[in-house]
């Protein structure tokens, strides 16, 4: 069984991104053997500005995000386009899961 870590990085509650999201993955439950696994930045509890750089403390939820995304074979990322860029809260998320010395090591030159 394939597993996907499903985020959804629309910070409204009723946004575009979220209605297509949330289609997406209905479909996907009817038509495939599929663990999916949802994390919604809304109900993220961290500090998407890393106040203290990469010695900042990450959250319970955070850390289970990250354990998901993994041992996934997908990531699937859904968020609106804001002045070409992803919403500032999803950057902090991006930047929390992608954490230096886990994800990637410019010492070792090791990269996901």
């Amino acid at each position: 069984m394939k597993k996907i870590v499903a985020i959804i990085g629309d910070p409204r509650e009723k946004g575009t991104s979220r209605v297509m999201f949330y289609q997406y993955l209905a479909y996907l439950k009817t038509h495939s053997k599929t663990e999916v696994k949802i994390y919604d930045i809304r109900k993220l509890t961290f500090d998407p500005n890393l106040p203290e750089g990469y010695r900042t403390e990450q959250t319970p939820e955070i850390i289970a995000l990250k354990q998901d995304a993994s041992s996934a074979d997908l990531l699937l990322f859904a968020y609106p386009v804001w002045w070409f860029n992803v919403p500032a809260v999803l950057k902090g998320v991006i930047d929390h899961l992608f954490w230096r010395g886990e994800s990637y090591s410019f010492k070792d030159k090791k990269f996901l």
